[in-house]
C-alpha cells in the first residue's frame, strides 16, 4: 500500500499544479477509454487461406473485434450480411463461426472418406 502511493505521489509531482484538478476528476485523457487495438483488414486471399486453428483463436478471443469477425464470416463461410445482422452480440457471432469451422472440418472429413472408399472399389 505504501509503495501504491509513494507511486502515486511521484505521478501527481511530475504533473504541472494545473493538470492535478483533471487528473482527480478522471477526465483527462488517461482516464477515458482505452483506444482498442486496430486490427488490419485482411485480403480475401488472406482469409481463405487462414489456418482453422487461426480462426478458432480469433473467435474465441475478447479481442477480436466484431468488424473483423463479420470479415472472416463473409469471405471465409460465405455469411451474408442478414445473417451477420441477426447475431446481435460479438459472442453470438463467436460462437457461430466456431460452429462453422466444425461444419468445415466435418464436410472434409468426409470428403477424405468419400476419396478413400471411392478408390478401393474400381
Amino acid at each position: 500500500m505504501v509503495k501504491s502511493y509513494r507511486q502515486l505521489l511521484r505521478f501527481l509531482r511530475s504533473r504541472p499544479a494545473e493538470a492535478i484538478p483533471e487528473i482527480l476528476r478522471g477526465t483527462g485523457p488517461s482516464s477515458q477509454k482505452a483506444e482498442k487495438k486496430v486490427q488490419p483488414d485482411l485480403s480475401e486471399q488472406e482469409i481463405r487461406a487462414m489456418p482453422i486453428e487461426k480462426i478458432l483463436d480469433l473467435a474465441s478471443n475478447k479481442e477480436t473485434s466484431r468488424k473483423h469477425l463479420e470479415q472472416i464470416a463473409s469471405v471465409r463461410f460465405g455469411v451474408t450480411r442478414g445473417g451477420l445482422s441477426v447475431l446481435r452480440s460479438r459472442d453470438a457471432l463467436g460462437e457461430k463461426i466456431r460452429t462453422l469451422v466444425s461444419n468445415e472440418n466435418a464436410h472434409g472429413s468426409i470428403t477424405r472418406a468419400a476419396g478413400q472408399h471411392g478408390t478401393d472399389q474400381f
